[in-house]
């Protein structure tokens, strides 16, 4: 279900572009966490908990660019913030959660 809610609101095979209802869908099904977790050492899952953890990934870093375009840069932030906390390896995202909050100070 994650995946095929992350693919919707992700805009995969689609004209429409991002569907942020579909991505908020997406990041509350990824919060019941990875994929069969209880069982870490199943290497049959090993590809499809890959899977899940990329959208998710994607689906985190969607959010915070659709509410940055739409102006709401602590909504942004937020969505940053919980791809960091997830992903704290990931420089990537830890640069763009850095930038966000140094947006966040600007004054408006």
């Amino acid at each position: 279900e994650l995946l095929a809610t992350a693919d919707r609101g992700l805009g995969v095979g689609s004209a429409t572009g991002v569907v942020p209802d579909e991505l908020a869908r997406a990041a509350s099904l990824a919060e019941q966490g990875t994929f069969l977790a209880e069982d870490p050492y199943a290497e049959f899952a090993d590809g499809l908990r890959a899977r899940v953890d990329r959208a998710r990934r994607d689906v985190l870093r969607a959010l915070a660019r659709h509410h940055e375009a739409a102006g709401d840069v602590i909504g942004a932030r937020a969505w940053a913030s919980r791809l960091a906390e997830a992903e704290p390896d990931d420089l990537r995202a830890q640069r763009e959660l850095a930038r966000l909050v140094e947006a966040e100070d600007r004054p408006r």
